[in-house]
C-alpha cells in the first residue's frame, strides 16, 4: 500500500496523542498538565458517540499540521491541513481535498475510521472552528460529512464534535 503524506501525518499525530498520555509531566506543558480530549457524535451509515484523547502536531518532514482524536479503540478522527504552522483561531473549510486547485487559504481534509478492518470515510464538506490556539492547546469544534464506497452507492456519515487538543511538537524539537 502506498503511503501518502496524509497517511504518514495521520499516523504521526495519532502516535503523538498516545505519547501524551504517559505519566511524564513534560508530556504536556499547560498549567494543569492534562492530556487533550474530544467528544464526537457520528450518524448515518455508522452511529456512535465517541470520546477520548486529542492531540495536534505539525512541521513534519512530510509537511502538514493536524489534529488526531482517538477513543482508545480502533475508531479515529483526523483533520489535516498542508501548512506546517498551527492555524490561529478562526473557521476553516473541510473539503474533499486540501490540495484543491486555486486554494489560497487554510483548508482541511478530514477522515473518520470506524474500525481498522474497513476503509476510512473521507470528508466531502464541513467546517473546523478553532476557538483558541496557543502553544499548549488548540480548542474548537468540527462538523463534516464523509463518504466511502462507490459513486452510485456511497456510505455516508456525519461527524460533529468538540476538542481540547494538546499540542505536541514535531519529533526532534
Amino acid at each position: 500500500m502506498k503511503r501518502t503524506p496524509f497517511l504518514r501525518l495521520s499516523c504521526l499525530v495519532i502516535l503523538a496523542s498516545v505519547s501524551a498520555c504517559g505519566s511524564d509531566p513534560a508530556a504536556s506543558d499547560d498549567i494543569n498538565n492534562q492530556p487533550g480530549t474530544f467528544t464526537a457524535t457520528v450518524t448515518g451509515h455508522v452511529s456512535a458517540t465517541v470520546s477520548g484523547l486529542a492531540a495536534s502536531t505539525g512541521g513534519t518532514s512530510t509537511g502538514g499540521w493536524g489534529i488526531a482524536m482517538a477513543p482508545g479503540g480502533s475508531q479515529s478522527i483526523t483533520m489535516v491541513t498542508p501548512g506546517n504552522n498551527r492555524p490561529p483561531a478562526g473557521t476553516y473549510p473541510i473539503n474533499l481535498s486540501v490540495q484543491a486547485i486555486g486554494a489560497t487559504s487554510t483548508v482541511f481534509f478530514a477522515s473518520f475510521v470506524a474500525d481498522l478492518a474497513s476503509s476510512s470515510y473521507t470528508s466531502t464538506e464541513g467546517t473546523l472552528t478553532i476557538q483558541s490556539s496557543s502553544a499548549t492547546r488548540v480548542v474548537g469544534s468540527f462538523s463534516f460529512e464523509a463518504r466511502r464506497g462507490t459513486v452510485g452507492n456511497p456510505q455516508i456519515v456525519n461527524v460533529q464534535g468538540t476538542f481540547n487538543a494538546t499540542n505536541n511538537p514535531p519529533a526532534g524539537m
